[in-house]
């Protein structure tokens, strides 16, 4: 894949410059809105939002206390120089160990040293996407590129987000798999599911349709035993943190502004499907019900899809990539999930060159269109910039078309590309006619 002409001529200074002129105004724009927000937020208090209360309950951890509690998290963030805590701590205790890489020091070093790490986790998934297909330089760059542009990858280092480390995890997960490698596939692995295991879910979903399941036992056996170390250091105090951190899980997400419902305020970040359900239904047990048995009807219709090709067919011709996509797609559609976490779109890209390869060109633009789309927060958009009410005001027909088409597309995006997956799945002849 090259964009130079065939007779190999380069293209000249009135093409480069103003090419390199874009590219460095990208990257300028990414080091502003991502690492240096990082640190220094224009909305003071909110630099590195999403790990504050990670740091303040890892250092609450490390002083005996109890890293749920939530005056103590706000305690131990203030005693370290930190403003303003705007979540409690949801996470499970492995993540306590993964932040002490930064904890250990007060919130101005701790910001630095995070941020460091997710940025080195941004560069490391674009590695990975780039290994995961033959791309030749210039095209190595359509990779970077969205690297610097897609708003996910910007807003998970700004606040500081784990969603970032989780996806380069999730992502080499994928690869080494793949690779057969299957020890560090499963430590990695390992290592996503104690970070956010809503996202380490894409791996476990392509291990499971390639019947690998080394790399998911090691990946247990890690998760299991980070676990059990974390809780440890703390028995038997540590065996009421799982209690209360359901508890702060409940009251933010099920009864707090971060629920599924159409009046919750943060509902246009979502792009699971629960919330596409909640706008006919309040039962939110309903919605998970619904949600996981369509998930389950795809991934075994995929599955079965995926037998008529017998594995080592299915290795030698490179369909592998339909299955990340699909995998991708599903995991970020069936649990909670937040505009952030779709960065894990990135390993998407290798299914794009794919079909590029195949001469499959309305697929690929398909697929691209649905990539372009979620690389940008149009649901929040919508809602904040134009003041458009997401709610349901009225429960006329009208008014649900507005509101599924305007701020629950990106579930329906996600759905579309599951479904291309199928496609790009069936064209295994193709696939072995371009040397995929």
């Amino acid at each position: 894949m090259t964009f130079f002409p065939p007779d190999g001529r380069r293209p000249g200074l009135v093409v480069r410059i103003p090419a390199l002129a874009a590219v460095l105004l990208i990257f300028a724009t990414f080091v502003y809105r991502g690492p240096l927000h990082a640190l220094h937020d224009s909305d003071v208090g909110r630099d590195s939002v999403d790990f504050a209360p990670i740091y303040g309950a890892a250092r609450a951890w490390f002083h005996g206390g109890n890293p749920y509690d939530i005056p103590t998290i706000h305690s131990e963030f203030y005693k370290a120089g930190g403003l303003e805590i705007h979540h409690p701590n949801n996470y499970f205790p492995p993540m306590m160990a993964i932040a002490s890489i930064a904890s250990w020091s007060n919130w101005a070093t701790a910001k630095l040293i995070w941020m460091i790490i997710e940025v080195v986790a941004w560069g490391a998934t674009l590695y990975c996407v780039m290994k995961m297909a033959d791309w030749k330089p210039p095209a190595k760059l359509i990779v970077l590129i969205w690297g610097m542009g897609c708003w996910p990858a910007v807003m998970n280092i700004r606040w500081g987000q784990p969603a970032m480390l989780c996806c380069a995890l999730t992502i080499w997960a994928i690869w080494w798999a793949h690779k057969e490698h299957d020890l560090a596939a499963g430590i990695v692995l390992g290592l996503a599911a104690c970070a956010k295991p809503t996202l380490a879910a894409a791996a476990v979903f392509f291990c499971l349709l390639q019947l690998k399941f080394r790399p998911l036992v090691i990946a247990g056996v890690t998760a299991a035993v980070l676990y059990a170390g974390v809780l440890a250091t703390a028995w038997p105090a540590s065996s009421h943190w799982l209690a209360l951190q359901q508890k702060n899980t409940l009251d933010e997400f099920v009864s707090g502004p971060e629920n599924p419902l159409p009046s919750g305020s943060e509902v246009t970040d979502f792009v699971n499907i629960q919330p596409v359900i909640a706008v006919f239904s309040n039962n939110l047990t309903l919605g998970n019900i619904l949600t996981f048995l369509l998930i389950g009807i795809l991934f075994v219709f995929f599955f079965l899809k995926i037998r008529r090709i017998s594995a080592p067919r299915l290795m030698r011709t490179g369909n592998w990539p339909a299955v990340v996509t699909f995998s991708v797609a599903t995991a970020l559609l069936v649990i909670y999930h937040r505009y952030a976490d779709l960065f894990l779109i990135a390993a998407v890209f290798p299914g794009c060159y794919q079909l590029y390869k195949q001469g499959r060109y309305r697929l690929l633009v398909a697929v691209v269109a649905i990539l372009a789309i979620l690389s940008v927060p149009t649901q929040t958009e919508l809602s904040q910039r134009l003041a458009i009410n997401p709610d349901l005001r009225t429960h006329e027909p009208l008014e649900y078309v507005r509101v599924l088409l305007l701020f629950r597309h990106q579930a329906f995006l996600l759905i579309a590309l599951a479904f291309l997956s199928f496609k790009m799945l069936v064209s295994a002849p193709a696939a072995e006619a371009a040397g995929g």
